[in-house]
């Protein structure tokens, strides 16, 4: 049996590997008919976006094939990808780690340039495989944003705030952080008010609440960042005795719940950051 790439979790039994006939495989997983729906439009926006191209290589960026739709059950069937995941490929620190930051740059530029955004955008949820020149982009359970001729750079920078930039920042390091997000904080628009339900995370909120106070409709631009802000410097990865250390992971290992989350990541602010792992009962390999 093939083993489930990172892209997808299988901590809520949603999502399994299913063995077909002729040593073939399928994922299945439980959702709503908006990410059938979802999924037929990136499909077809993308047959008339441009190749990806990196190292010399152009690849095409597709989503996975539907096998099959069951109404009752609310469960899809999907085909297998071959290839590797970016999430497992960016938690490698090696002499080819230049060449995966450059296919993260490259790649969020391919988005922005072709208006191919999804809320689901994360490492985990890219497939990287070099054998048949592919990307496969997965997770369409959250809304999906195509714009044909490309998001212009201040409308991708604010898709990319928040819960898309924290994804990446756990794990890229800070350097990297702001080679392929230069200019993600910059905004004229600080003071503007934000309605809270337009705000997507519990999360958020709860750290909205701590560090300003309770809001009962709105909050402004510049308290909603510096939000974002701490959420991504929290999982950024860092050295410990020259060892690579990626908070995000010892985190999701241990903390399950957006309370639970925000009490953790408030008592590690006060602590020294080599401690961390004790804390948080994780050995660094």
């Amino acid at each position: 049996m093939k083993d489930l790439y990172k892209s997808i979790s299988l901590d809520d039994g949603r999502v399994a590997v299913i063995e077909l006939a002729g040593d073939k495989y399928a994922i299945t997983k439980k959702t709503s008919i908006k990410e059938v729906q979802n999924m037929e439009a990136v499909h077809n926006h993308l047959q008339e976006a441009k190749l990806f191209e990196w190292l010399n290589i152009y690849f095409k960026i597709v989503v996975p094939k539907v096998i099959s739709w069951n109404a009752v059950d609310e469960t899809i069937n999907l085909e297998f990808k071959d290839g590797k995941n970016l999430e497992e490929l960016l938690s490698i620190v090696d002499e080819n780690r230049p060449a995966i930051i450059d296919f993260t740059q490259k790649l969020l530029t391919w988005i922005k340039e072709t208006g191919t955004f999804w809320r689901g955008l994360a490492p985990r949820h890219i497939v990287l495989d070099t054998n048949n020149n592919e990307v496969t982009i997965l997770d369409f359970e959250r809304p999906v944003m195509l714009k044909n001729g490309g998001f212009f750079e201040s409308e991708f920078n604010d898709k990319l705030r928040g819960l898309v930039h924290e994804e990446f920042s756990a794990f890229l390091f800070e350097d990297e952080q702001q080679k392929i997000f230069p200019d993600i904080w910059k905004d004229e628009n600080y003071k503007e008010e934000i309605d809270l339900e337009a705000i997507h995370g519990k999360r958020i909120k709860l750290l909205l609440n701590n560090f300003f106070g309770l809001h009962e409709k709105k909050t402004s631009r510049e308290e909603l960042y510096f939000v974002y802000r701490f959420m991504s410097y929290m999982v950024t990865p860092y050295l410990i005795d020259g060892k690579e250390f990626f908070p995000l992971k010892a985190i999701d290992k241990k903390v399950r719940g957006a309370e639970n989350y925000v009490n953790t990541v408030l008592t590690l602010m006060t602590m020294d950051k080599n401690k961390w792992p004790k804390y948080l009962e994780y050995e660094i390999n």
